[in-house]
């Protein structure tokens, strides 16, 4: 790849030419008069700047197309800097050079006051007040630094160093809550770190170094040991893990990474412009997906099967104005980059100062409906506006603090939620929008050990020195603990009952084998899973002592197929896929083969299912189907509002007559406010915190309930309930619950009637029986939770999965009793498309929820229909063909009344699952927040919200990682003024190299900048370990300059340390971060380098004024 230059007679630069076909000319003046520098830069784009230097070569004032985008002047030691957006910041400055006091545009100010023996801070006070103090020994190593000094959770952290000026240790300090910790760390002569030794005295050792400080040999905390093969230029040719097996990689010239070989030798490549973008990758199937840019920026992405769902237009100025999908679907971006607003029709509102002018955009044309953005002085996001029509929008607003820290957020309708922090900007309490008060404690390592929640009820939390989570106490006082390894994995779990379960890993810290043990025995256990792995990491089977599985997949990862051994028979499935991903096919256990079509913009267009037809979806509404063809005739029609919600849902049968026809009502924030079926009008009503407070039904009686602070249900149409301080139900009407101490109801009491609920060691519903010991169900498992057989008066049920969930019953003797389908990768067990019975196919007919209401036979004939109370009670009105299928990821059981929902078993009358939820919300058993007509929880787990604002559906892309990485650190102040501190002495601006003009004095890999730079400012570097280009090594960095890598390990442990610290990290980090993460200092010509842009280093007057050194640099 060539670059083209031609110059002056005078040695200057006057046009560029790069392989892109990117062009730039530059001219030059000199003002005598007013001793000032000119330079214009124009390039291929159309993009004209223009910069002005005063003598000394210092920028007076930038101007992009005729417009201002950057002015410095000077008033003494106090400069000041107006951004593109007509705003002031000063940057005030000691005698010394030091920066004193940065005051922002909205006047919120930080100040640095300095020890002056070293030039390094002694106090730092943010722009909430909150001051940072540091001490410093008599070599100017930091020695003490204080937190929040003053403040109820002032933190104190001790440094220690050896002769050589290497820190040693790092302690911190303990409080009422907290045991002191301490982290050590040794050197070799090289000053290569050798070990860090955690609070717990685990060891990680780096045995062996090459010449430039790479480890070649760590010895991790277990003592498995991996090794690691640099080349000359220290980067990275192989990994080779504790089990011997080997990731290789390959780089260009440039050092782009340009080939990965895995362990089972399948290879990745990759191909980069003379940028260094990426504009190719190749998997080791050979398919290939490929970028395309113009003047830096990424106009198209196409896929390996040769669709493009990115196409993307940008003024000159590198503003994207315009992205199309693959079905043409256009996306408009609109900004004020001037005084006057270049906004398309509609009529403001706000205030004048939220329409502050912004580079970011400040409208977005979306295909169906535009949202409005609003942006404070420092350009945080306080309101979007999602314009329906002139008469109808909907705003959020976002209020902040000083430092950026959320305040308030106020939804569509009005409703405010309310944050607070401490000294240490953690978030100490929230005030939802009824007034309920959650309030969270943290120990001195920023642990939360306590929730206190709306009702008073307290969760409390302990640690170990490492920050393993080692016990948690319910407010009942319940307590669950765990026990780790050195590595960190969690090697044993202990319930409230005694129970323990115990966890084996490999040497990867793979789960191999899990051992369940009962209360009284902790020896010998009851079952024993065994989980085995390819070489690149898939599980390959498993083995639980009932239940067996193997699986298969391509060299990319993807699964193949899959057999499990039931016992008494056995099953498989099976998948293929396009190049892109995209399912092309599941061969289920019976052996029909269904396949998938998609269209140009990847949207599913067919469904064929062998002996049955044709599911076609015939048109779009921006991403979501607008008509559906059933096999046999029957047709759906969808229609949405601008926001995608679904407005209504017509089924026709072959003759063209109804059957079904619903229309929605939504409110601002999305509840469902009405509902009109072909049975009458059904109508809703929310509470503050959009808990459903009333449904009129027009079949079923009609519904009302009110809630606690924690949406347990005080009443249900005039029947009460009562609750203990862990939100379990104790009296619902006439029943009363009882509960074993792991949270599980054991005993529910209604009148005569008792049934009595046994739970296995994992808290799975394994038996239940009436009060005479007489068995009514039992149940089994497979190791991931999933419900593997029924039975019920000695009749045993099996169940099937797949991907997306339930795919068939089977009987004792494997043979099929209902199969299920579903579209690809769709929510688990969730709207349903089909139900194979008898060789029969019968089409489910789905509500917005997917909830099952109508079954149909391919004539049109309805088969199942039936009505729900708004928590999921059916009344089944015609039962032609059996349904069990209910809520999403729900399936019924007729035994109990309960609906299996995978984690957990549901309750509809209650509303409430009959366990604690295993992710451990602050509600335990409460399905769906009290609004079950607008969220679903298909996992019993978590909610999710099933009505949503689309927010344009992009893919996430290579050049997405940059793209994130940029917009994080323009929209973090105190991220930029890092940056621009690191450069400022050499007259650098950060913006200058975000926006491309790379005018720094270092050799730059933008990509690599911002990929290892984003780990820094997001709080993933913890001791000794990173996240490197985003794939968890847990090995030190590479290249390793004396101290500067263990300061680095201790500065950025904390996450707030990056504010705290930025000053010291410029003298103590300079170095290290130019030459190692930034890269190698330039050695070429000071106006080109290996990125392919140009740096205003070229308009210097040190480069240009009479004869300099420049062409020799």
């Amino acid at each position: 790849q060539v670059t083209e230059m031609t110059y002056n007679a005078k040695g200057k630069i006057t046009a560029v030419t790069n392989s892109e076909g990117d062009s730039f000319s530059f001219e030059y003046e000199y003002d005598d008069s007013k001793e000032e520098y000119y330079t214009l830069i124009s390039s291929s784009s159309g993009r004209v700047k223009e910069v002005w230097a005063d003598k000394d070569g210092k920028t007076k004032q930038v101007v992009i197309n005729g417009r201002v985008v950057k002015k410095l002047g000077s008033n003494g030691r106090d400069l000041q800097m107006t951004n593109a957006q007509g705003l002031m910041t000063h940057r005030k400055y000691d005698e010394w050079g030091n920066v004193s006091q940065v005051v922002y545009p909205d006047n919120t100010t930080k100040s640095f006051e300095y020890d002056h023996r070293f030039n390094r801070p002694t106090q730092f006070t943010n722009r909430l007040g909150h001051k940072t103090q540091s001490q410093y020994d008599d070599s100017g190593n930091l020695s003490q630094r204080n937190q929040a000094v003053g403040s109820p959770v002032e933190k104190v952290t001790h440094f220690s160093y050896d002769s050589q000026h290497q820190l040693t240790s790092l302690t911190r300090a303990g409080d009422a809550n907290t045991a002191e910790t301490t982290s050590r760390l040794t050197y070799d002569s090289k000053s290569n770190i050798t070990s860090i030794t955690d609070p717990l005295g685990h060891k990680m050792e780096m045995m062996q170094h090459d010449s430039l400080g790479n480890p070649q040999k760590i010895k991790d905390k277990r003592g498995f040991i991996s090794e690691y093969d640099y080349d000359k230029k220290g980067r990275l040719l192989s990994q080779t893990n504790p089990l011997g097996q080997i990731t290789r990689y390959e780089y260009d010239a440039a050092d782009n990474l340009t080939q990965i070989q895995d362990a089972a030798e399948n290879k990745w490549q990759f191909v980069y412009n003379s940028r260094n973008q990426l504009t190719k990758t190749v998997d080791p199937k050979g398919h290939e997906s490929e970028i395309a840019y113009k003047n830096r920026l990424p106009t198209q992405i196409t896929d390996e099967e040769g669709k493009s769902s990115f196409n993307a237009l940008y003024d000159n100025e590198g503003h994207l104005l315009s992205s199309i999908d693959g079905a043409n679907n256009e996306t408009h971006f609109h900004y004020s980059l001037n005084n006057t607003s270049s906004l398309r029709r509609g009529t403001r509102s706000g205030s004048a100062e939220s329409l502050t002018m912004s580079d970011l955009p400040l409208e977005i044309e979306y295909p169906t409906y535009r949202q409005r953005r609003y942006y404070d002085k420092l350009q945080r996001l306080v309101r979007s506006t999602d314009i329906i029509d002139e008469d109808t929008n909907y705003s959020v607003n976002y209020q902040y603090d000083a430092a950026g820290n959320i305040l308030s957020q106020t939804d569509k309708e009005g409703k405010t939620t309310a944050f607070e922090y401490d000294a240490l900007e953690r978030l100490t309490k929230v005030t939802d929008a009824k007034g309920g008060i959650t309030r969270l404690a943290y120990d001195a390592r920023d642990n939360l050990i306590a929730v206190h929640d709306p009702k008073g009820g307290v969760t409390r939390y302990a640690y170990d020195k490492n920050d393993n989570r080692i016990k948690q106490i319910l407010p009942e006082g319940q307590i669950t603990q765990y026990e780790y390894d050195a590595a960190g994995n969690q090697t044993a779990r202990f319930d409230a009952s005694g129970q323990k379960i115990a966890y084996q890993y490999d040497a990867l810290s793979r789960l191999t084998q899990v051992d369940y043990y009962a209360a009284d025995n902790h020896q010998t256990s009851v079952k024993t899973v065994h989980l085995t792995y390819d070489v690149v990491g898939n599980l390959v089977s498993y083995d639980d002592g009932t239940t067996s599985a193997t699986y298969t997949y391509d060299v990319l990862g993807q699964k193949l197929s899959e057999t499990v051994d039931y016992g008494a028979f056995t099953v498989s499935h099976s998948y293929e896929y396009y190049a892109n991903g995209r399912k092309k096919s599941f061969t289920g256990p019976e052996g029909i083969k269904i396949t998938y079509s998609y269209d140009e913009n990847n949207r599913l267009s067919a469904i064929d299912i062998p002996n049955a037809g044709r599911v076609t979806y015939n048109t779009y509404h921006w991403i979501r189907p607008a008509k559906i063809a059933l096999p046999g005739g029957s047709q759906i029609d969808l229609a949405y509002d601008p926001l995608m919600r679904l407005l209504s849902k017509a089924v026709k049968d072959p003759a063209q007559q109804f059957l079904m026809d619903y229309e929605y009502e939504h409110s601002p924030a999305n509840n469902i406010t009405k509902k009109t079926t072909e049975q009458g009008e059904y109508a809703y009503q929310y509470d503050e915190l959009s808990r459903l407070t009333q449904a009129t039904n027009p079949v079923l009686e009609d519904e009302h309930y009110t809630y606690d602070l924690l949406s347990n249900r005080l009443t249900a149409s005039g029947v009460e309930g009562s609750y203990d301080a862990n939100n379990a139900l104790l009296n619902y009407g006439d029943a009363e619950f009882e509960y074993d101490a792991n949270g599980n109801l054991i005993k529910k009491t209604l009148g005569s009637q008792v049934t009595h609920y046994e739970y296995n060691v994992e808290g799975r519903l394994v038996r239940v029986t009436d009060s005479e010991d007489n068995l009514i169900v039992e149940y089994d498992y497979d190791p991931f939770g999933r419900r593997i057989w029924k039975e019920v008066e000695g009749v045993r049920t099996y169940f099937v999965y797949a991907a997306e969930g339930l795919i068939g019953e089977y009987d004792e003797n494997g043979v099929e009793i209902k199969g299920y389908g579903y579209q690809p990768d769709s929510m688990w067990t969730t709207n349903p498309l089909f139900q194979k019975t008898n060789g029969s196919y019968y089409w489910y007919q789905t509500d917005h929820l997917g909830t099952p209401q109508k079954l149909l036979d391919s004539q049109g004939n309805v088969v199942w229909e039936a009505v729900y109370e708004a928590f999921g009670k059916a009344q089944v009105d015609v039962d032609l063909v059996e349904n069990h299928l209910r809520f999403a990821g729900q399936y019924f059981d007729g035994e109990t009344g309960l609906h299996y929902n995978w984690w957990r078993y549901y309750e509809p009358r209650t509303g409430r699952y009959l366990r604690v939820d295993p992710i451990r919300s602050v509600n335990l058993y409460a399905y769906v927040l009290g609004n079950p007509v607008s969220f679903v929880d298909p996992f019993g787990l978590k909610v999710e919200f099933v009505i949503k604002n689309p927010n344009y559906p992009f893919e996430v892309k290579p050049k997405d990682v940059l793209d994130l990485a940029i917009r994080q650190i323009r929209n973090n102040p105190d991220i930029m003024d890092f940056f621009n501190e690191l450069l400022i002495h050499k007259g650098k601006n950060i913006e200058d190299i975000l926006s491309g003009e790379l005018d720094c004095p270092i050799k730059i890999n933008k990509r690599n900048l911002f990929l290892k730079f984003l780990s820094f400012f997001t709080g993933n570097l913890s001791e000794g370990q990173t996240r490197w280009d985003g794939v968890f090594t847990g090995k030190p960095w590479p290249n390793q300059p004396d101290k500067s890598i263990a300061l680095a390990l201790s500065l950025f442990s904390d996450k707030d340390s990056v504010n705290s610290s930025a000053s010291l990290l410029i003298h103590e980090l300079a170095h290290w971060i130019e030459a190692y993460a930034l890269g190698q200092i330039a050695e070429q010509h000071p106006g080109y380098y290996d990125t392919g842009n140009y740096v205003e280093s070229l308009i210097k007057p040190k480069y240009y004024k009479k004869k300099e050194k420049s062409d020799k640099k």
